[in-house]
C-alpha cells in the first residue's frame, strides 16, 4: 500500500536473540500504531536476528510506536525519522564475488566503490568451506 504525503516515515532498526515470533510481535507494533510497513530487510545471523523496516504511519503515532518496540524483551532497537530519498538511480549493476576468505577482504571492496563514488543499494555476504582444500570461501552479492 502507498503512505499519503502526511505520513510520518521512520525506519526501525532491532537486532536481538533469534525466536519464532520475533517479526510479528514487531509488525503488530507497527499495526497496533496504524504503521505500514514500506520495506524491510531481516536476517538471521548464527543465532541473532535484525531487521531494518521502513514504516510509514501517523505523525502522531510515531511516539507511540518508538515506545511500543524499544520495550520488546529481548530485543534492542531504535525508532529513528527516515531520510528523505534522493531521487533514484535506474543503472543498477549486479556485482558478485567468490575467493578465499581473509580479514579486511570486505573493507577492502567496500573501499573500492566508495573512492569510486559507488553507492551499495543491497549487499549480502557469506562464508562456506570449499569444496576441495579445506579452505574457506567469501562469497558477496551486491547491487551498486
Amino acid at each position: 500500500a502507498s503512505s499519503s504525503d502526511s505520513a510520518a516515515k521512520v525506519v526501525i532498526t532491532a537486532v536481538g536473540a533469534d525466536r519464532v515470533g520475533i517479526v510479528s510481535d514487531l509488525t503488530q507494533r507497527i499495526l497496533d500504531n496504524e504503521g505500514n510497513v514500506e520495506d524491510s530487510a531481516m536476517a538471521r545471523l548464527a543465532g541473532s536476528f535484525a531487521t531494518v523496516i521502513l514504516v510509514s504511519l501517523p505523525p502522531t503515532r510515531v511516539s507511540g510506536l518508538r515506545d511500543s518496540v524499544t520495550k520488546i524483551n529481548g530485543l534492542t532497537s531504535s525508532v529513528l525519522e527516515a531520510t528523505p530519498a534522493e531521487p533514484v538511480r535506474r543503472k543498477f549493476r549486479n556485482v558478485e564475488m567468490k575467493g578465499a576468505d581473509n580479514p579486511g577482504l570486505l573493507r577492502t571492496v567496500t573501499s573500492y566503490f566508495s573512492q569510486r563514488g559507488i553507492n551499495i543499494e543491497k549487499m549480502e555476504t557469506w562464508c562456506e568451506d570449499a569444496p576441495f582444500g579445506g579452505t574457506t570461501l567469501f562469497n558477496m552479492k551486491a547491487l551498486v
